[in-house]
């Protein structure tokens, strides 16, 4: 067994937080392989005594430095300086054994990797996730840090063809590259029939409610389609800035019986949903991979997505629909064309 340790840039605080859970789906599919243990270092403004839990398997230790990142450049460079060795130092010292370091997200983590590194020679990889990439390419401290890490990097690992295309483009210089896209926790996000074959068809859209994920086209789109008339209702899974705007246009078309918000859910939730909806849609600007895609594909729902960056590389003539994310009319049309279709796909 593999003694492996992940460095996750975004990690859950509780078990009902899902920040970062996508950490955890690597960790879970790699049990059978390995021994897993999570670090992560957090700035707090208060003294905090590190923390031991063990998630289904998964042994998470959560330390803190006392301090901040302060507020302009010269000092953050200096606090996570600070923090790159403080971690550094804490997992030479209490994590024996390790083989393999898993670091997701190159700039902070995977300079403290490098740094365990140099002083004991255990290999590290990098997932990046990061999206659109110019957020690290396009910002100097981001890219001399990334550009640091990726130096004694083993692999760079990229969750989708289109991020590795985009860290090329970046005139950056990364380790050797390979795609592995996300992980998908099979055991949650599994096909179930519907409860009662009398349930309204429906149409479900899960993501936060940013106006780049496509929550209120989706609404529009819906309206527009008029399949309100046809028995066709939408969920909305999620909240965000987003979210007034679209209860206000639900309110103003009248569309509360057809249209239901459901706010922020749990994995599992999320999956009982699915579970109940007849096809997924999420016309996002850009991802750089999009789990809830995967996540509702593997509940058995055909997918209506975006044909930017890359959820078009998970979606094929038998699993869905892309379309372009700026163009309602284009998103409705699909609506349209599913209803009429969902019930042929596999």
């Amino acid at each position: 067994m593999i003694n492996l340790l992940i460095l996750p840039s975004l990690f859950p605080t509780s078990k009902a937080d899902i920040k970062g859970i996508f950490t955890l789906d690597y960790a879970w599919c790699v049990l059978p392989y390995c021994n897993v243990s999570v670090f992560t270092l957090e700035f707090s403004n208060q003294s905090r005594p590190p923390s031991i839990e063990t998630w289904n398997g998964v042994k998470i230790h959560r330390h803190y430095i006392t301090g901040n990142k302060g507020s302009n450049p010269i000092s953050k460079a200096l606090a996570y300086q600070r923090w790159f060795k403080i971690g550094a130092s804490i997992i030479a010292k209490e994590f024996s054994g390790i083989d393999l370091i898993h670091v997701h997200g190159s700039p902070l983590y995977g300079n403290m990797a490098r740094r365990v590194f140099l002083s004991k020679k255990i290999p590290y990889l990098i997932t990046e996730h990061t999206g659109p990439f110019t957020k690290i390419s396009g910002n100097l401290l981001n890219r001399l840090f990334a550009q640091k890490a990726w130096k004694n990097a083993s692999k760079l690992l990229t969750v989708s063809q289109d991020l590795a295309q985009q860290i090329l483009n970046s005139g950056m210089k990364p380790p050797p590259l390979e795609v592995s896209f996300n992980p998908v926790d099979t055991r949650t996000f599994a096909f179930a029939k519907k409860n009662s074959p009398s349930a309204p068809h429906t149409f479900t859209f899960a993501g936060r409610l940013e106006a780049y994920k496509g929550g209120l086209k989706t609404v529009k789109a819906f309206e527009k389609s008029g399949l309100k008339g046809a028995g066709w209702q939408l969920n909305i899974i999620g909240d965000g800035p987003e979210r007034q705007v679209i209860e206000e246009f639900i309110a103003n078309h009248k569309l509360e019986d057809r249209v239901k918000m459901l706010g922020s859910m749990t994995k599992k939730e999320m999956a009982e949903i699915y579970n109940r909806s007849d096809v997924f849609v999420f016309p996002s600007e850009h991802e750089t991979f999009g789990l809830v895609i995967a996540e509702a594909m593997s509940c058995g729902l055909p997918a209506i997505v975006g044909n930017e960056t890359a959820p078009k590389e998970i979606i094929a003539p038998g699993t869905g629909i892309t379309v372009s994310p700026f163009s309602i009319d284009e998103i409705s049309k699909a609506m349209i064309d599913m209803s009429k279709s969902f019930h042929e796909y596999d």
